[in-house]
């Protein structure tokens, strides 16, 4: 019989997605520990702001052996779906503009 431990992956923004996803070597990004969980796994997500689409490949296989994202005790987690633009240039009259290319929207 096959039997196989539930991990704990963590995600830092002092991590890599090279890394090994513990602890002490964190992934970078949340998508990266999505891809690499399996039914049972806890997410661990430390402080900071995650600016990324999370999309998962698998979820879990029962009420048991669900993948699960939690954040740090203590620490603020936000995940946000949308990008910082800091390239804004004040025109005429006030008015802000910024050009953001074609591949920005994917």
């Amino acid at each position: 019989m096959l039997h196989i431990q539930a991990r704990d992956i963590h995600v830092a923004k002092t991590g890599h997605n090279d890394a090994q996803g513990s602890k002490e070597h964190p992934f970078l990004t949340i998508n990266r520990a999505a891809k690499e969980a399996q039914p049972g796994d806890t997410i661990w997500i430390h402080k900071g702001t995650y600016r990324e689409w999370v999309q998962p490949p698998r979820g879990g296989t029962s009420e048991d052996k669900r993948i699960t994202y939690r954040a740090i005790p203590g620490d603020l987690v936000e995940i946000k779906g949308s990008e910082r633009i800091t390239s804004w240039v004040k025109g005429k009259n006030n008015i802000w503009s910024v050009t953001i290319p074609d591949n920005f929207f994917g």
